[in-house]
């Protein structure tokens, strides 16, 4: 029997939109800290905000965390959800990374308003963001950007 994992999903603002080489060398220090740490995600960005599930050891999770929250590119950072999981949701990745338009993917369903400024995600349920992350992995278009 697997040992349930810890996993959290959070969103943040940054106060101007990143440049792609910005977002690679997040990715790229995000990657090699999980690697370090055992710690499998994902990562989405749309116009200046993130997305990210984190997952593995409850204190390495937090302490990932407590990073992310002290870094001056993050703010407003809102915690989605936080509890054990049975399994891996990206077991494979490190980091996996996706840079989304959803003003060129107005076709995802799952997209639709999600990514606007100023919105309260306060009221939706931590099930509601499980299931819209999965749904972006399942409806992604191939013209959307995932690096593993």
């Amino acid at each position: 029997m697997q040992k349930p994992v810890y996993q959290i999903i959070y969103t943040s603002k940054t106060e101007v939109e990143l440049s792609d080489a910005t977002l690679e060398a997040i990715l790229v220090q995000a990657q090699k800290n999980n690697s370090a740490q055992g710690l499998t995600g994902i990562l989405l960005y749309e116009s200046k905000e993130f997305l990210q599930v984190l997952e593995g050891d409850k204190d390495k999770v937090t302490a990932a965390l407590d990073r992310i929250t002290s870094d001056s590119r993050h703010k407003n950072v809102m915690l989605m959800y936080d509890g054990f999981v049975a399994r891996r949701a990206f077991a494979k990745w490190e980091m996996g990374f996706a840079k989304l338009d959803t003003s060129t993917h107005s076709n995802l369903d799952q997209l639709n308003g999600f990514f606007e400024d100023d919105h309260d995600y306060s009221h939706l349920q931590s099930g509601l963001i499980r299931v819209f992350v999965t749904g972006f992995l399942l409806g992604r278009s191939a013209s959307v950007s995932l690096h593993q």
